[in-house]
């Protein structure tokens, strides 16, 4: 098995930003980035040796180069795995292995041996493009950010559409979160002080550790250049299709939601609405709830009739979004929707 070896990439940040900024602002930009460390994590179970060479290749080749790469061997069993991880070699590169916990337990374990003062995740099937750290890292520092988000990217689109932005309300932070992964963001290290990763064996782990890291930040920016190609790998925990498997991701979907709104109702009922919409919007799973009568009963005990009646919102058809008129459901208004524009006035008792 051919050893993968540190690449030594020109650090182009400084190069691509500086040039806007005031001089005296340069010279501490540029010794910050210098300064500022970034530890990566990537948890493997299994996968195969092509796909984990290619996320390490990936973060070898950032402009970013003060980078350590934590791998986390999470009770692999293939020979081929084993054997890949067995030749891989490099400085800036640390190899831990533990028995098969799940991704949560690696991850909190890899955090333990991370030295840097920010943390990524990367999921060992999957891959970044070479600014994706540099983008966030300039970011992070540029606004004293405590959280940067990038775009997550599969088969070739985007999951998240935002533009460059500064949020520091909560209702600032949740507004583009449209996905509950970790490994399109960066976060500092100190916020994962009170902060852990389930470790059961369930899916979606990452979600509310994710809304939890987002409320306790003061700041989050968002960037969106700074792209995480997520593979559609049919072997990966979170992507397998088989049947078998498919009842256990409603499952854990409702534990998660159960679990998060607990966490929720500690906040105001604004913040709560806000948390639970946007985790329903990942999480919710519409299809189920027409069809599938105990998910239902469930899902109904978790969001209120408000949230609900958001969620479970019906889209619009292309001639309904020309012209459309109707009445409310409780009659008491009607609605006139015009090239997409909505219009709604009161009607008389």
């Amino acid at each position: 098995m051919p050893r993968v070896s540190v690449l030594m990439p020109v650090h182009k940040t400084k190069e691509k930003y500086l040039p806007f900024i005031s001089c005296k602002f340069k010279r501490k930009i540029t010794t910050l980035l210098d300064l500022k460390k970034l530890s990566v994590i990537i948890t493997v179970y299994n996968e195969k040796p092509e796909y984990i060479e290619r996320a390490i290749t990936s973060l070898n080749n950032q402009n970013f180069q003060n980078l350590e790469i934590i791998v986390v061997n999470d009770g692999s069993k293939n020979e081929d795995t084993i054997r890949f991880l067995n030749n891989l070699k490099q400085d800036n590169l640390k190899i831990i292995n533990k028995e098969n916990g799940g991704p949560g337990s690696a991850r909190n374990l890899g955090l333990q041996h991370t030295s840097g003062d920010v943390v990524g995740f990367l999921d060992a099937d999957d891959w970044v493009e070479k600014d994706f750290y540099s983008e966030l890292m300039y970011n992070l520092i540029r606004y004293n950010a405590d959280v940067a988000c990038g775009v997550l990217i599969c088969n070739g689109k985007s999951y998240d559409k935002f533009p460059r932005y500064i949020a520091s309300t909560v209702q600032e932070k949740l507004k583009y979160i449209n996905n509950g992964s970790v490994c399109s963001k960066i976060f500092k290290k100190e916020l994962f002080n009170d902060i852990k990763f389930s470790e059961a064996k369930i899916y979606y782990e990452d979600n509310p550790v994710l809304l939890k890291l987002l409320l306790q930040a003061d700041k989050v920016s968002f960037n969106p250049k700074a792209e995480y190609i997520y593979f559609t790998n049919d072997t990966s925990i979170t992507r397998n299709k088989d049947e078998s498997k498919e009842q256990k991701r409603i499952d854990d979907s409702v534990l998660i939601l159960e679990q998060i709104k607990k966490w929720a109702d500690s906040y105001d009922k604004k913040t709560s609405d806000l948390i639970m919409l946007t985790v329903g919007q990942i999480l919710f799973r519409a299809w189920q709830y027409t069809k599938n009568e105990n998910y239902r009963k469930k899902i109904d005990k978790i969001f209120t009739k408000e949230q609900m009646a958001i969620l479970i919102k019906p889209q619009l058809t292309f001639a309904q979004k020309i012209f459309s008129l109707k009445k409310s459901k409780d009659k008491s208004y009607k609605i006139i929707t015009f090239l997409g524009f909505q219009i709604k006035w009161r009607l008389k008792k």
